[in-house]
């Protein structure tokens, strides 16, 4: 999931900014890549600048521009000046065919200056776009469903049930969004048969990643705000076992807005066009995604959003029964919420309660929890306690509502421009919120599955 990445880009921003400030002066004269380069290789591992005369090397700005990708820097940037007149910042493996941007100083911090008498660069922009990736053969699994009367709906259905059972405040328009539901609490053990994921079945998927953060750093507040939307149309095209196998996915929206913390502008990326769509073939740790129309893999960053399960491993097999409590810790935690990047810790959860759904006639089992763990970036860890939801429709196997709630921070200390250790503290709140809506058919289907007593297979994960 984006957490890791948008957090890790905008904390590696953070931790390069300056406080030095001065008249305007000198300029860059090359850049590897060249500014506006295009088909740069993913494997740079470098970008460096190379100045008109010597420039103090003990100070140094970079920040991200309004427009453009910043390139993830790697941890050991401790001394990047190589020379008074160049400077090379070390980045990890870039996304193919995304546009990079890095700014050098800014109206405010100027901490590129020349070495004699202090003179800023003027803020300069140097972006380059990376090289697709070469087109190779479609590498799909399986064969199209034949067309016949018992070929599954492929509209999906988007109507709402009455009452509420979760909502998040990263929705549509920035709105909370709220997920619907009529039921009536029943007693453990009745109900309709599980069957699990099966071909053909569809689903309109939400996810939504919000981050609202605050950095303290020498004396200076920065706000650290990133909001991750991806709403897309999923059909399984392969599944064994009441899980999906395989599946693609028909994007309708699939963007990255954040807040620049030096300068509070807003800035926003969009991962993918509206109506492409990829294919995902799910494994145990994480899933590949493809174009589905050409086969290539897509980049780190949308892979992030696209490569889980609808269904992650957070329920034992077996009958779930109301007041039944199960707890992951440790490893188990880094498994099952790949999609949070957790790393350690402990996540307890109970079934609260397990209801009827009165329109569509599914027993939904309401899981609640707690979860205690951290989120590691480079040096950096984050501690993140949320409270968890899961509404889980047995017979379907796919949760209605996955929602991750709580406080994260840190604190530590980094080294400055003049080498001096310098602390930080970075507190806010971090959510996960996803939704997805069975088709009308796909319910229709898990209805009329059989009549034995139910039980809920363990996804994959």
């Amino acid at each position: 999931m984006t957490i890791k990445q948008h957090l890790e880009n905008l904390l590696g921003i953070l931790l390069c900014l300056t406080t030095l400030s001065g008249a305007e002066g000198q300029k860059l004269v090359k850049s590897e890549p060249a500014d506006q380069a295009r088909n740069v290789t993913a494997d740079i591992q470098v970008i460096r600048l190379h100045f008109d005369r010597d420039m103090k090397m003990n100070s140094w700005t970079v920040c991200l521009p309004r427009t453009g990708t910043f390139p993830p820097p790697t941890a050991d940037n401790t001394a990047p000046w190589k020379s008074p007149r160049v400077f090379e910042l070390r980045v990890k493996k870039l996304a193919p065919d995304t546009i990079y941007a890095l700014q050098l100083n800014s109206d405010k911090k100027k901490g590129f200056q020349t070495a004699d008498d202090r003179r800023p660069l003027p803020v300069t922009v140097v972006s380059f776009r990376t090289a697709p990736v070469e087109k190779v053969p479609d590498q799909s699994i399986g064969v199209e469903p034949e067309e016949n009367e018992n070929t599954p709906d492929r509209t999906i259905g988007g109507e709402t049930e009455e009452g509420e059972t979760g909502r998040c405040n990263g929705g549509r328009n920035g709105k909370p969004v709220t997920l619907k539901l009529s039921s009536r609490e029943e007693e453990p053990g009745a109900g309709t048969p599980c069957m699990g994921m099966a071909r053909g079945w569809r689903f309109q998927t939400s996810r939504t990643t919000l981050l609202d953060l605050v950095a303290r750093q020498a004396g200076q507040r920065y706000p650290i705000k990133a909001l991750v939307q991806v709403k897309f149309d999923e059909e399984v095209t392969r599944a064994a076992g009441g899980k999906a196998l395989e599946a693609t996915r028909e994007i309708s929206l699939a963007q990255v807005r954040t807040r620049d913390p030096e300068s509070g502008k807003n800035i926003q990326n969009t991962l993918s066009e509206k109506g492409k769509v990829y294919r995902v073939r799910f494994g145990r740790d994480c899933g590949e995604v493809t174009d589905a129309g050409t086969g290539s893999p897509v980049g780190e960053e949308l892979s992030d959003v696209l490569g889980d399960s609808l269904a992650p491993a957070l329920w034992p097999e077996g009958d779930l029964k109301k007041g039944q409590s199960w707890t992951y810790r440790d490893g188990e935690v880094t498994r099952r919420l790949r999609f949070a990047n957790a790393s350690g810790g402990k996540l307890y959860l109970r079934v609260k309660k397990i209801v009827t759904n009165e329109e569509t006639g599914l027993r939904v089992i309401q899981i609640r929890g707690k979860l205690q763990t951290r989120v590691q970036l480079e040096s950096m860890l984050l501690n993140y306690r949320a409270s968890v939801e899961i509404d889980l429709p047995e017979a379907i196997n796919v949760p209605l509502m996955v929602h991750l709630e709580g406080r994260m921070s840190a604190s530590g200390s980094e080294q400055n421009e003049w080498g001096e250790r310098v602390s930080y503290k970075i507190s806010g709140s971090a959510e996960y919120y996803q939704v997805a809506t069975p088709s009308r058919n796909t319910v229709k289907e898990s209805r009329s599955a059989g009549a034995s007593p139910a039980t809920v297979p363990a996804p994959r994960g």
